[in-house]
């Protein structure tokens, strides 16, 4: 929530690989997933997917 307050866009596209690019590089590289099982990370992964294609 905070990185889409942060920024402003001029699209939704825009918008979508933001919080793409914010996921995949920081999100997910320092949250550990163990905790919370990898096949619900892979259901987020398959949502993000499916929003920015």
């Amino acid at each position: 929530v905070e990185h889409v307050y942060h920024n402003s866009y001029k699209t939704i596209k825009e918008a979508e690989l933001s919080v793409f690019e914010y996921i995949e590089t920081w999100y997910n590289v320092n949250r550990i997933h163990t905790t919370i099982k990898t096949s619900i990370r892979n259901k987020k992964e398959k949502l993000i997917n499916q929003l920015v294609a």
